[in-house]
């Protein structure tokens, strides 16, 4: 087990987007909390993404509605307390506006990779974490040597960002290419979103102001890619 507790990165003023989306992804799991168990599970059929369906062309609403329904305390609880962890310093590279689109964008790429990929498309995903994936590869683009206190199998260390996430990169290969068709967590969706969102970030980016980076960052393209010479929960 990875948990992110802390990143040394804060948010420029207060992160407006990341509050909206953390409200609307709260009210809405809520929602679903208060429905009779009948209810939920037909609302997750109406507003997760079956894979199925998205190959056939329908349903692509749910491209956006999935990425706002989860299936328990402990989905919703680590998917937003990683948002927060992250989003934050996302958001003062982007705006409001921008940073909103890119979360979805991530999301939609994290969904059709699933979909792509999955063993069992008749099975609804439901989730936020193909979006936060794509902000977790963001984060790694702009922040690769920021400091990430993090919790791993009982130990709490304090280390690098690119660290973090090679780490957990590691964790989605290794569950994505051992689980089964029975498996219940969408492995791709989040890898999906994780390179997407390394890929796209500079199409959101608002200038490039060098106060809005680590001091103790360097460009990740020199510092770490390049070398020296049912339902589902996503």
């Amino acid at each position: 087990m990875i948990l992110p507790l802390r990143s040394d990165i804060p948010g420029a003023g207060r992160s407006w987007c990341v509050y909206l989306i953390l409200a609307v992804t709260a009210a809405v799991f809520l929602w679903q909390r208060f429905e009779p168990e009948p209810l939920r599970i037909i609302d997750i059929h109406i507003f997760g993404v079956t894979p199925r369906a998205i190959l056939q062309g329908k349903s692509l609403e749910t491209l956006i509605s999935y990425m706002f329904m989860h299936s328990g305390w402990w989905h919703i609880l680590a998917n937003l307390w990683t948002f927060w962890i992250f989003g934050a310093g996302m958001e003062r590279l982007t705006g409001f506006w921008r940073f909103l689109g890119f979360y979805l964008v991530c999301g939609i790429v994290a969904a059709l990779v699933e979909s792509l990929l999955t063993s069992a498309p008749e099975i609804p995903i439901v989730g936020a974490s193909g979006a936060i994936a794509g902000v977790m590869g963001g984060y790694l683009i702009r922040y690769p040597r920021s400091k990430v206190l993090t919790f791993v199998f009982f130990l709490f260390l304090n280390i690098p960002a690119y660290v973090f996430m090679l780490v957990w990169i590691l964790f989605q290969l290794l569950y994505g290419m051992t689980q089964g068709p029975g498996n219940d967590v969408a492995w791709w969706a989040h890898l999906g979103g994780f390179v997407c969102g390394c890929l796209i970030l500079p199409i959101f980016e608002r200038g490039k102001n060098p106060r809005d980076y680590h001091r103790n960052n360097t460009p990740i393209q020199r510092s770490i890619l390049l070398p020296p010479s049912k339902r589902r929960d996503g």
